[in-house]
């Protein structure tokens, strides 16, 4: 092994070798042990990952990686969404740059370009994630587009248009007037901004019986008012109730509205009267269609207004925004203008403004879908974790709206709907593309639209392994284990893959839903390269390597929180990995030529220690993993290899490997050299075996050069056997764990002070030890070579009625009271002159920091991350007073 690790020169042809292992790859086995599967969200065609993509792979990846060690057959079913809307925005950049549009080319030779930029940039996204060591199955990838999962898709269609889920009807959409097509509810991102509230006068046709000749009406939307039908009091509200069945003139255009009553209307908003328009709000679609009015569609596709707006034709919609406000103005009409934040839906591809916008578009009926996703829920066949947004799911599906389907787009699935112009024939829906009337002879012509891209992607669980053939990979791999996904598509996907799943596959389409965080910045901000906000991946692999990314990721991983990115975290995951490498090295450079690993031994307390440790471990992991509790993993994973068997272990272990290893050694020493080398060599295996899930390349590069038992050798780590809980529950030894734990804390208590007094680690030193259990003082002082060692123990003293020796420090360890006398080991004039000197330095420091804090213009003017920064420097610095303060007043006693 090279004496550094060198990420870059492994990653590269460690994964190579398990390709070409075809580890990844699994077939179906009949009638055998239920096997462990995941289907991967699938990346768009578009991407190139993102953090998003990096936790989640790696969450994938650790989960996949453990069943595959267990033995369980595994398969990790690798894919591409070919991502309509994103998709067809890149091509059309691409024209554009070549000064066309898409309609300059045409849908046909448009759709091949499509194909052309998915054929050259479709694949990037799947390199990476070779890059960050994912275990999928790349023998075989599967598409969206591919002619399979099109018959799939097909299939779907037709049955719920024959069964009557999917209709076609007018109703209001999300219109995106930059994408120029329709989006569902969820695919509308809603943000606050801060506008206006307008409240105008309209004017009433004949005076009321009291006097009055208007009604006032607010709205956020001005131009909107162009295509009100009628205005909206509520039935019990007495000082409308006069002017119900009257009519107000609609200022600008002239037009007479009626004045409605409807229970929506919430009395004790603004007036309590609200102006309608049912082609631009789905509310006032609702009441209008209570009450008969008319649907006027004042906004073209591209949101300028239509000629259904009179004068304003031709405007874009914010300029015809601010005239129509003047004009309102100008005419008397205008009551006042108020400040307003409220929520702007923006399409959630290109961010643009949508539109509430009237139109024929395809819809699911969704209820009859729901209600048995819902059951499957509720009854534990499909769970959530974290579980509580098992409450999130029921209310969403409770209160389900129809899912608008249709796209107005080129790229995707398209409709296959069939309409003949020439007779009255009702359209058809069919598997096959139709040319001829059935009716009448004449020709057919296609449905314009595609589906929305969620549409196929709801079908994924079973689409790829054959459906709607029945495959061997169908029944054998479904249901899947385990889907691991973001809080944002919990209903533009999971939902849906529920209720495809139990009504086309006839069961659910994974036991459990794993929610995992959002990766914010370091400041809480959404990460976005073009904000600035982003933090890419592949930079951080480049600079931490594979391991050390998702080592990191994995250690800021919580169940119930989202993650404010920390790189730090990353730093000392690299350090880690190195951490690992240079105990892998010293342990292998301390095994014999001819070495046979044997069965681990507890031959000292110390053995008995670490193996019940390493036994713990494996209990953590094997259960951290399984409930999907990844940080906790990660976090044991570190504090036993680091500290517990780097930092104690081999140090305790070094003596006998020493003892056992000179010329003169006796048998029974080299003996001991031989325990030592088999319990090393066994902590170390089962610690790689256990750390590989989360660092696959570093362990795996190691394990290769560890020594095995005859017979137990497996061709790579990653289809190595998994530690198994229950077997090294044997080891477990509550005494031995108490026994060196309060041998350790001794020693840290030791190493403290000779840290706080600066006695250098070759200076012998005495300690004495009071302690209230004589199994103490037996237990120390069978242990006082391994003292002597760790924290270079000349003369050693352990009792029950221990005095305090004159001139010493006390510190407490375990129940104990630890002396270590000064005395001709410090200068005790000088001590405490640079303790005072310090001391002085730091309060300084304090204060300077202290009134920066308390600077309002400070506060008002720093970025929040430099605010955080001071806050924590004080906290650092106020610790550091406390402890110089407690050893000065020690230097002084």
């Amino acid at each position: 092994m090279p004496k550094a690790y060198d990420p870059k020169a492994v990653e590269t042809p460690i994964f190579e070798s398990w390709m070409e292992g075809r580890y990844f790859e699994q077939k179906p086995v009949p009638g055998g042990e239920r096997p462990f599967t995941v289907a991967i969200p699938p990346p768009n065609v578009t991407g190139s990952l993102h953090m998003g993509h990096a936790l989640n792979n790696t969450i994938q990846d650790v989960v996949v990686r453990r069943a595959r060690m267990t033995g369980r057959p595994t398969r990790w079913v690798l894919g591409t969404d070919h991502a309509g809307i994103a998709t067809q925005n890149k091509v059309e950049q691409m024209l554009a740059k070549q000064g066309k549009s898409r309609h300059d080319v045409g849908r046909e030779e448009f759709i091949e370009k499509c194909w052309e930029w998915r054929a050259e940039h479709g694949s990037t996204i799947i390199g990476q994630l070779k890059a960050m060591g994912c275990s999928c199955d790349y023998s075989d990838e599967y598409f969206t587009m591919d002619p399979s999962y099109q018959a799939a898709v097909r299939t779907v269609f037709v049955d719920w248009y024959n069964s009557g889920l999917i209709y076609r009807g007018n109703r209001i959409i999300n219109w995106c007037p930059r994408c120029a097509t329709a989006l569902s509810d969820i695919e509308v991102e809603h943000e606050d901004l801060d506008s206006h509230l307008w409240h105008f006068r309209y004017p009433l046709a004949e005076p009321a019986a009291d006097g009055r000749d208007h009604v006032a009406v607010a709205t956020t939307r001005p131009e909107t008012m162009l295509g009100d039908t009628c205005v909206a009091v509520h039935p019990d509200d007495e000082r409308y109730r006069d002017i119900v069945g009257a009519t107000v003139v609609l200022p600008l255009i002239g037009r007479e509205i009626p004045v409605v009553a409807d229970e929506y209307v919430d009395p004790s908003f603004g007036t309590g009267a609200v102006k309608v328009t049912p082609a631009h709000d789905p509310n006032d679609f609702e009441i209008g269609e209570r009450h008969g009015c008319a649907k006027v569609n004042i906004l073209n596709a591209d949101a300028t207004i239509s000629a259904e707006g009179g004068p304003y034709e031709g405007l874009d919609r914010y300029e015809a925004r601010r005239k129509v406000v003047a004009d309102m103005e100008a005419a008397g009409l205008l009551l006042g203008t108020e400040d307003h934040m409220h929520a702007v839906g923006h399409c959630y591809r290109c961010h643009t403004v949508i539109e509430p916008w009237l139109s024929d578009q395809w819809f699911v009926d969704m209820k009859p879908l729901a209600a048995p996703a819902i059951e499957a829920v509720r009854d534990g066949r499909v769970t959530f974790h974290p579980k509580r947004w098992e409450n999130v799911y029921f209310h969403w599906m409770e209160n389900i709206r129809d899912w608008c389907i249709s796209r107005q787009l080129w790229w995707g699935h398209r409709i296959p709907v069939f309409y003949c112009d020439a007779c009255e024939a009702p359209p058809v829906a069919s598997m096959e593309d139709l040319t001829e009337c059935s009716e009448c002879g004449g020709p057919l012509r296609q449905d314009e639209d595609v589906l929305d891209t969620w549409f196929s992607s709801q079908l994924w669980p079973f689409a790829t392994l054959g459906w709607p053939e029945e495959t061997p990979e169908l029944a054998y791999f479904y249901p899947t284990s385990v889907l691991s996904t973001a809080r944002d598509i919990l209903f533009l996907w999971v939902a849906r893959m529920i209720m495809s799943g139990m009504n086309f596959a006839g069961d659910i389409p994974f036991d459990d839903v794993i929610i995992h965080p959002t990766v914010f910045n370091a400041e809480g901000k959404r990460m976005s390269k073009s904000l600035g906000t982003g933090v890419d991946p592949l930079d951080l692999m480049e600079h931490y390597g594979a391991d050390g990314m998702r080592f990191g990721l994995m250690l800021q991983t919580t169940g119930n929180q989202d993650i404010k990115f920390a790189e730090d975290k990353l730093l000392s995951s690299r350090n880690f990995a190195n951490k690992i490498w240079n105990a892998s090295r010293f342990v292998l450079m301390n095994v014999d030529e001819g070495f046979e690993p044997g069965e681990a031994q507890a031959a000292t307390v110390a053995d008995a220690w670490i193996l019940s440790r390493l036994a713990d471990l494996a209990a953590q992991v094997d259960e951290g993993i399984r409930t999907y509790q990844f940080g906790e993993t990660a976090r044991a994973l570190y504090d036993f290899f680091w500290n517990e068997f780097c930092d104690w272990y081999i140090e305790l272990s070094k003596p006998r490997l020493l003892a056992g290893a000179r010329e003169d050694a006796d048998g029974a020493e080299k003996a001991a050299r031989l325990t030592a080398q088999r319990n090393l060599v066994f902590v170390l295996d089962t610690a790689l075996r256990l750390l590989h899930p989360m660092m696959p390349f570093v362990t795996e590069e190691i394990w290769r050069n560890i020594p095995r038992e005859a017979g137990s050798d497996a061709p790579s780590l990653m289809v190595a056997a998994w530690p198994d809980p229950a077997g090294l529950a044997r080891f477990r030894d509550e005494a031995a764990e108490r026994s060196v734990g309060k041998m350790l804390e001794i020693v840290v208590a030791v190493r403290t002070v000779r840290a706080r007094y600066q006695i250098p680690h070759k200076q012998g030193i005495s300690v004495v030890v009071r302690t209230q259990a004589e199994t103490d003082v037996q237990l120390l002082d069978a242990e006082f070579a391994y003292l002597n060692a760790l924290a270079g123990i000349d003369s050693f003293v352990a009792a029950t009625d221990a005095d305090k020796p004159a001139h010493s420090v006390t510190v407490a360890a375990g129940g104990m009271e630890v002396y270590v006398p000064l005395e001709g080991l410090v200068d005790f004039d000088a001590e405490r002159a640079r303790v005072a000197k310090e001391l002085a330095s730091a309060v300084d420091d304090l204060a300077r920091v202290e009134r920066k804090l308390a600077n309002e213009g400070f506060i008002a003017k720093a970025a929040p991350e430099i605010i955080d920064k001071e806050r924590a420097k004080e906290a650092e610095l106020a610790d550091r007073v406390a402890a110089l303060r407690e050893q000065l007043d020690e230097l002084e006693a």
